[in-house]
């Protein structure tokens, strides 16, 4: 039996424990409850970039192995009020291919590990980080440049890895997304993600949250400015950043892709 090695901690696929779940023909899954990571990456990576994100919403670290795609994307997903939940490293998959297609009767396996799992409204979406340079190189082929020919062998080969990832998912019934830098830019402002972030955690008094909640139930499409926020906020040495922690608690809203200041719009998400 062929094993289609996966550079990302391949080794330590056969060490996750459970039984396999079978999704689709040719797909099985390995998942624990509660969203639980089925992978450890914070431990035994000498040569990855590794963290863990803490996160306000879900109370709890996210595990990532960039500080440039995945942990942007956990970040992006803290501060979407849309987004109810998500999970880092939720579950496994062990695809079955011959050639280009998923196939029970296939000889080779395609190993997976899921990067994010979120919950969107009342919708499950599973989403794969990845920075476009890995799939996309930005220079072209050069035929006579080593480095050249690994670097689009290599996205050659993650391109179509991730073509059956989206393919089981699909045979599965399950939605699956990749996501890299250019769909988080139009969704966001990584300095805004970063705003929102660094106050994660500041408390608010009960009555200021009262009295900004009830202004906004007022205000016409529920929002108001910024600035007339804060004046609202009494009993804190930054309104703002008081205000800002609200956001991945989903109580507050601001629009992601344009810088914080006075004039930012600020919308009640919910009582």
């Amino acid at each position: 039996m062929f094993i289609e090695e996966e550079e990302e901690a391949e080794l330590k696929f056969d060490q996750i424990e459970g039984e396999w779940q079978e999704l689709a023909p040719g797909v099985r899954r390995k998942a624990f409850e509660g969203s639980e990571p089925v992978r450890r990456i914070l431990t035994g990576h000498r040569d990855r970039e590794v963290g863990g994100f803490w996160s306000y919403k879900m109370n709890a670290h996210a595990a990532h192995e960039s500080e440039g795609w995945e942990r942007r994307g956990f970040a992006l997903q803290e501060c979407h009020t849309k987004v109810r939940a998500f999970y880092g490293q939720p579950e496994a998959l062990e695809i079955r291919v011959d050639d280009e297609h998923v196939s029970p009767r296939g000889k080779k396996i395609v190993r997976y590990f899921l990067d994010d799992l979120s919950v969107i409204g009342g919708l499950e979406v599973r989403m794969e980080f990845k920075p476009l340079e890995l799939l996309q190189p930005a220079k072209k082929l050069d035929p006579n440049n080593e480095r050249s020919v690994h670097r689009h062998k290599k996205a050659g080969k993650l391109r179509r890895k991730l073509r059956l990832v989206r393919q089981a998912y699909r045979l599965s019934g399950l939605v699956w997304m990749l996501l890299t830098e250019r769909e988080m830019d139009a969704m966001s402002h990584p300095d805004v993600i970063e705003d929102i972030i660094s106050n994660g955690g500041r408390e608010i008094d009960g009555e200021d949250l009262a009295r900004v909640c009830a202004a906004l139930v007022a205000a016409p499409d529920r929002q108001l400015p910024m600035h007339r926020c804060e004046e609202l906020v009494h009993k804190s040495d930054f309104p703002r950043g008081a205000l800002l922690a609200r956001i991945p608690e989903r109580v507050l809203c601001v629009d992601l892709r344009e810088p914080i200041d006075e004039a930012t719009m600020v919308r009640l998400e919910k009582l």
